[in-house]
């Protein structure tokens, strides 16, 4: 697994990488990729931060996972999500 570097805002432009998780103000979600169990695909979701079970709450891109190495979102000026 790989550790996560803990990151509190995004701005326009900003990539998270497979090793960034984006925490909601509160603490109670992150939002980053992940590998369910010993998956070899990647996933963009959020779960629940608090919980050390991670308890996801939705997956972006659970019909199309990353199968390569890395995954990089990016929020663009148009407000589109790039994967």
């Amino acid at each position: 697994m790989i550790p996560y570097i803990y990151i509190y805002t995004i701005t326009v432009n900003q990539s998270l990488t497979a090793s960034n998780v984006l925490i909601s103000k509160e603490r109670t979600f992150a939002f980053g990729s992940f590998s369910p169990g010993k998956s070899r695909y990647k996933y963009h979701g959020i779960w629940y931060h608090k919980i050390t079970r991670q308890t996801l709450v939705w997956v972006v891109n659970k019909n199309d996972p990353i199968s390569g190495p890395s995954g990089v979102l990016v929020v663009n000026p148009e407000m589109e999500n790039v994967f």
